[in-house]
């Protein structure tokens, strides 16, 4: 199967992220964005070419995504700065180890 020479090119370059003087992933790679930065920049930049509001509310979800995991990141780091206080004995490393082991799947313990 030969491709038409009038079709819109949809995989190489399409023009929904052609927008400007920079294609998209130039833009998101030249900024070491990460997975959910760089969607949400990809589906900010397409919206008037591609998916208007769902395109939007695409990137919204990205956007919400990131303030979630900053928001936890950030009440993790308080809690582990206030057990460290309180209590010095407390090993806070193991704390935190124990947190990525529950992320990945790991069963909590029985209260």
């Amino acid at each position: 199967m030969t491709p038409q020479h009038n079709a819109p090119e949809l995989v190489h370059h399409p023009d929904h992220y052609n927008r400007g003087s920079m294609e998209v992933i130039d833009a998101i790679e030249g900024l070491g964005l990460g997975f959910c930065e760089g969607n949400a920049l990809k589906y900010l930049a397409r919206h008037p070419d591609k998916g208007g509001v769902t395109d939007l509310m695409k990137a919204a979800w990205y956007v919400h995504r990131l303030i979630e995991k900053a928001d936890q990141e950030k009440l993790t780091e308080v809690v582990l700065c206030l057990l460290g206080d309180l209590y010095p004995g407390v090993n806070t490393a193991e704390i935190v180890a124990q947190m990525h082991r529950w992320k990945q799947g790991s069963q909590r313990p029985e209260a």
